[in-house]
């Protein structure tokens, strides 16, 4: 009688059979966790772009300065400079800014608890 009797004799097909049916349960019965939304853009990040933008330094970002940050559509950019300026008086300070992309952050559905 020989060590390995073919009852005994390792199969590949079978092998490979019962991985791809263990690999089927692991991916199409775990439970799917509702992406975590990202955290909101921190105050400090957010000066340093600003800053950038400020390109004269005076603290405060013109048309023309937040314009330049909109090369690839200047349409949008002009929509969004109005939207930004809520004081309308043709100048972007930190503080709008600031505010404008948090109140951004908030309503992108992706950064809602349970939103994809």
């Amino acid at each position: 009688m020989s060590l390995f009797s073919s009852e005994q004799t390792i199969h590949p097909r079978r092998n490979l059979v019962i991985f791809l049916a263990g690999l089927w349960v692991v991916l199409f019965f775990l439970p799917v966790h509702p992406a975590v939304p990202a955290p909101p853009p921190s105050d400090t990040y957010l000066q340093k772009k600003f800053q950038e933008l400020d390109r004269n330094q005076d603290g405060r970002l013109s048309r023309e300065e937040y314009l330049a940050a909109w090369s690839y559509d200047r349409k949008m950019g002009e929509q969004r400079f109005k939207e930004v300026d809520r004081n309308g008086d043709g100048f972007i300070t930190l503080e709008e800014y600031l505010r404008d992309v948090q109140d951004r952050w908030k309503k992108k559905p992706s950064n809602q608890p349970g939103k994809p």
